[in-house]
């Protein structure tokens, strides 16, 4: 779908046997180079490839456990929404992709515990969300998102750290 000079991609749910994007959507890399949006919710996905151009990912609802190695060549990603899937960790190389400007990664239930070190790399990160997760402490690494404006991190058992209050620098919390 073509809307204002940009092309989106939207996969209606799906059964598919493999439970991974199917090729002829990561052909679409080839054939539609200006993709700059995918949304593959709800489709019990447990893989997800790459696609260079996109800046837009979402692939809520599906069964991923990890997130591919291949992310961090999405140099042009600026949204990842993760939100309810079975998340066991995130990668250290994704927080060097230093374009993101959303990153939706709650309600991974009991699977996501913690956040790399790296998470001070994401210089642009402005919104996070990493609620309902099973996160206990945040790196020291924290401090660095400067430009983080909403955090929302509830129903996690953290516990912060005393010298961690004045590295939070969002208005909404």
């Amino acid at each position: 779908m073509l809307k204002g000079g940009r092309c989106f991609l939207f996969i209606i749910p799906n059964k598919w046997s493999t439970h991974v994007l199917p090729q002829c959507v990561i052909l679409l890399q080839g054939i539609v180079a200006s993709l700059k949006e995918l949304r593959a919710d709800y489709n019990r996905l447990i893989a997800v490839e790459t696609i260079e151009m996109l800046e837009v990912l979402s692939m809520r609802y599906n069964n991923i456990k990890q997130l591919p190695t291949t992310m961090t060549s999405l140099t042009n990603l600026k949204e990842l929404d993760a939100n309810f899937n079975e998340l066991e960790y995130l990668r250290q190389s994704l927080c060097f992709a230093t374009t993101h400007v959303k990153m939706n990664i709650g309600n991974n239930f009991a699977d996501l515990r913690s956040l790399p070190r790296s998470i001070g790399n994401l210089e642009m990160l402005e919104e996070l969300n990493i609620s309902n997760n099973q996160i206990w402490v945040l790196p020291d690494s924290f401090r660095m998102l400067t430009r983080l404006q909403v955090l929302r991190m509830e129903e996690n058992p953290l516990e912060v750290p005393p010298r961690s209050g004045s590295l939070l620098h969002a208005p909404c919390l």
